[in-house]
């Protein structure tokens, strides 16, 4: 599984700049981002419970400013 993901010509680049540096190109980063606000977007609209929606978000958002505070390749 390892060999098979660090193939793929997407992930498998992401994978080995992180495993080298820890660094998050900006595309990547910006496409992960936009994946994690049109997420929000469709939990605030779907769900109606709303310690749901509220404690999904605050991981969501940690997990945001995790991935821009990493250095850029």
């Amino acid at each position: 599984m390892h060999a098979w993901l660090y193939r793929q010509p997407y992930i498998g680049q992401a994978l080995k700049d992180w495993e080298r540096t820890g660094a998050i190109r900006r595309n990547v980063k910006i496409l992960a981002v936009s994946l994690i606000a049109i997420s929000m977007t469709i939990l605030w609209l779907k769900v109606e419970i709303f310690w749901l929606k509220l404690s999904v978000s605050i991981i969501l958002l940690g997990v945001s400013g995790f991935i821009v505070s990493r250095p850029e390749k």
